[in-house]
């Protein structure tokens, strides 16, 4: 063996990456026995490796198999995580060799997006990944809130009670959002804590006669000088009176708390909505990042245009998707024909997943209208995204 060697972790192999990962992250706790073995079992032949010639491993990477929203719809989603490198092996390329048939892969088993959480926007960006999430925190003191109320009920949500119905109302609230996870029972019910404020959480649905309006899910943390601040970790509801009983139910918690930080869309404009809008803070945080691994799949999700337009995209680590694309109401297809937008996968990906519209990606380097600008723009709206999974 003279170089490197990139391949699937074989299942006998499965605590080699963990060790990786382990130094990597400077990790001095082990998990658990059962969140070991659960850990496996998801990335089980999702487990990539890149070996030194002499057999050792240098790094690591698992492609989760998820689904994401696009347009409403559910497409194939990889969730890339748990990317790690030997200290002795950085800068040698082991990532990056990765990618190549992870991302393959990906494209030819029928994934139309990859997702990440970057340690660095511009290391990932050299593989075709991009910003694609600004999300809200605001920050306010609890008072804030007093001018909602909720007067339906609340009860405690836990792994075993309530999961199946809170899964329900996340998947119509994330449908909402590009790039939301639909989730799975499984995953619904990670979200929650296994019991009514066991680990470092509580969560409570909320609702009236009718029906369930929303649930929210939260921690707390000590506050600067005295009190606590509640910080919500994962939120969903039905419409605008779902978002009323959420506000509602957190200003009935005013005495445990002497501020909140509660993370929204970008299409929630909190502080507009309360009374005293200059008592909040909010703090745009940039963090997620898309690829499309098949630029025809995630063009084919957006709504039929009025009138045709067609696009010159240039991946330069998935050169399949390099190409011309027409884009009309009967289907996309590859031309050859001079078009209306050049672009990056980059931008195009921002553009799908509606993280800017034309005007925004115009201001990029790497984009250039060439005409039929209507089309375009009416083709390239911005649309909300929200992404509460990590992984």
């Amino acid at each position: 063996m003279n170089e490197k060697t990139v391949r699937k972790i074989l299942p006998e192999e499965m605590a080699l990456p963990e060790q990786v990962r382990a130094t990597a992250y400077h990790q001095r706790r082990a998990p658990d026995a059962a969140e070991a073995d659960e850990q496996a079992q998801d990335r089980r032949g999702r487990e990539w490796g890149c070996f030194a010639p002499g057999g050792e491993l240098m790094a690591c990477a698992v492609n989760h198999a998820f689904t994401a929203f696009l347009e409403g719809k559910p497409v194939p989603m990889g969730g890339v995580g748990g990317v790690a490198t030997l200290p002795e092996y950085r800068r040698g390329g082991a990532v990056r060799a990765i990618f190549g048939p992870l991302l393959q892969e990906a494209r030819e088993q029928g994934e139309t997006l990859s997702a990440l959480y970057p340690f660095s926007h511009a290391f990932y960006r050299k593989f075709g990944y991009e910003l694609a999430d600004t999300r809200s925190v605001y920050a306010f003191p609890s008072e804030a809130l007093r001018a909602f109320a909720h007067d339906g009920w609340a009860r405690p949500l836990t792994a075993q009670e309530g999961a199946e119905e809170a899964l329900a109302l996340y998947n119509r609230f994330a449908s909402r959002y590009n790039g939301a996870l639909r989730r799975d029972l499984r995953q619904m019910r990670r979200q929650l804590p296994p019991a009514r404020w066991q680990g470092d959480c509580a969560a409570y649905a909320l609702g009236n006669e009718r029906k369930w309006l929303a649930y929210i899910s939260y921690q707390d943390r000590p506050a600067e000088g005295w009190g606590r601040v509640l910080v919500s970790r994962d939120i969903a509801w039905d419409g605008p009176e779902g978002l009323r009983a959420v506000l509602g139910f957190l200003h009935t918690l005013e005495p445990e708390y002497r501020r909140m930080e509660l993370t929204l869309p970008e299409d929630v404009p909190l502080a507009a909505l309360a009374e005293e809008p200059s008592t909040f803070d909010r703090t745009a945080h940039h963090s997620f990042m898309l690829r499309l691994t098949h630029v025809g799949r995630a063009l084919a999700c957006l709504p039929p245009p009025p009138r045709p337009y067609t696009v010159a995209v240039e991946d330069a680590f998935l050169p399949q998707n390099s190409g011309v694309y027409r884009v009309c109401a009967e289907g996309v297809t590859r031309v050859w024909e001079k078009p209306d937008l050049e672009t990056s996968v980059h931008a195009l990906t921002q553009l799908v997943v509606g993280y800017c519209d034309m005007h925004m990606a115009a201001m990029r380097l790497d984009v250039r209208v060439c005409g039929n600008e209507a089309a375009l723009s009416a083709a390239f709206p911005r649309r909300p995204l929200f992404i509460q999974d990590y992984f």
